[in-house]
């Protein structure tokens, strides 16, 4: 169940499963060869380390207010940021229409010998630099709009993640709980003093909602 989940940080190896006859455990692949550096913890029970995972996870999907409130929170940043975007988008489209009557009025005066064909030249190319610019930056900002946009759509569905999460809880099935362990990045460490470590992560790109569990022998 804990198949390529579980990871020696002595010998940066993950763990692999043994079963014999009813009992099955986990066992480090390098337990005394890497280095002279014997594992503090070279066999699991399976049973019993199974256990502890899946009450981590249930407490984590059982519990909305963990998750919840995380959401709730990075809702609110997000929406801040939004907005923050939308105010740039903005500022640059008033930009981009002085520059649009700043070229008409060197036009004009050119058409009008106000100013000299050198000046107009010289003028036109800083309206047509900062146009340039103007473009490049709106691409730049629609382009953080749009991946900001995207997280809050991921945010959003997270809640109802949890509920087809919670549904499976009571499951005994295996191929259940590797989708919970999936879904949750669940990992466990082995310390280099035999303690064991259960991490979880709800992925969001760049800053998932990460779950720790104190580490225990």
């Amino acid at each position: 169940m804990l198949r390529s989940l579980i990871v020696c940080d002595t010998h940066h190896r993950r763990y692999q499963g043994h079963a014999h006859r009813t009992k099955w455990f986990y066992q480090c692949p390098a337990p005394y060869d890497l280095g002279g550096n014997p594992c503090p913890t070279p066999c699991l029970l399976g049973p019993e380390l199974e256990d502890r995972v899946k009450a981590i996870c249930r407490e984590v999907l059982s519990t909305p207010d963990i998750i919840e409130q995380e959401i709730h929170q990075r809702v609110g940043q997000v929406e801040a940021t939004v907005e923050s975007l939308q105010r740039s988008l903005a500022s640059l489209d008033k930009k981009e229409a002085r520059n649009r009557d700043t070229e008409a009025n060197l036009v004009m005066d050119k058409a009008t010998g106000k100013a000299s064909p050198e000046a107009y030249e010289r003028c036109l190319a800083l309206v047509k630099a900062e146009r340039i610019w103007i473009s490049e930056e709106r691409q730049r900002l629609q382009a953080q709009l749009d991946t900001v946009q995207q997280g809050e759509a991921t945010l959003l569905g997270l809640a109802q993640m949890r509920e087809r999460l919670a549904a499976k809880l009571d499951s005994a099935a295996t191929e259940d709980w590797r989708l919970i362990f999936s879904a949750l990045a669940v990992e466990v460490h082995v310390s280099e003093r035999g303690a064991i470590e259960v991490a979880l992560a709800i992925p969001i790109e760049k800053s998932p909602i990460v779950f720790t569990t104190p580490g225990s022998h």
